[in-house]
């Protein structure tokens, strides 16, 4: 019974794996995904100040490039391009007794973004504690990350986000690539109303 028990709970979580894949290789298509992600981010109203330098290793940093990651990274991913938007390595890992699925975007061949998500059983306190501990946050005990970004001081952030699953955020606002995501939605509105003018004015010819 161990055996079996062990055998479908690995079915379920390459399962598991296999549709975030595919649901997030669809919506991260989509200028709108990022932008929605961001607009979260600048909807918190507490900013926590850490002096630690936020990173995803000590050798994969903002601004990495897609080249050197792919050289780090020992794990099994999975890469997906995108020319317009960002290329992304999705892989998992584990940290402690949990699986975790963790994605790393690069726009222009450099990190720009990167996101882990854990599952939904999880304690967020334990994740709370542990980044309390890493980014120096030890005297601030009554803060709830959970409604709080973590700054450091080269504009990077991190948001923790815990809804259907439990979603840890990192951005850095160094890059070109939230000025890139506002001036596409900018360019993709105006050829909305450029098609509606055209639409209404066709409508008006024909009355």
């Amino acid at each position: 019974m161990l055996i079996i028990r062990k055998i479908n709970n690995l079915l379920y979580s390459k399962q598991y794996y296999n549709n975030y894949f595919n649901r997030c290789t669809y919506k991260y298509k989509r200028v709108e995904t990022y932008l929605s992600i961001y607009s979260r981010l600048f909807e918190c109203r507490s900013i926590v100040s850490t002096p630690e330098t936020i990173t995803y290793t000590s050798n994969i940093t903002f601004g990495s490039t897609l080249n050197s990651a792919q050289k780090i990274i020992v794990s099994p991913y999975r890469l997906v391009k995108n020319s317009h938007l960002c290329d992304i390595i999705f892989y998992t890992t584990k940290i402690g007794k949990h699986k975790i699925i963790i994605e790393l975007h690069f726009f222009k061949k450099k990190l720009v973004f990167f996101k882990q998500t854990f599952p939904s059983s999880i304690d967020l306190n334990t994740i709370t504690t542990n980044f309390k501990s890493k980014y120096s946050l030890g005297g601030k005990d009554t803060i709830n990350l959970n409604n709080s970004l973590i700054m450091d001081n080269n504009k990077s952030f991190i948001k923790i986000e815990n809804e259907v699953a439990l979603c840890i955020y990192y951005f850095n606002l160094n890059s070109e690539f939230y000025p890139y995501l506002l001036e596409k939605q900018k360019l993709t509105q105006e050829e909305k109303l450029q098609k509606k003018m055209i639409l209404e004015d066709k409508l008006l010819q024909q009355i």
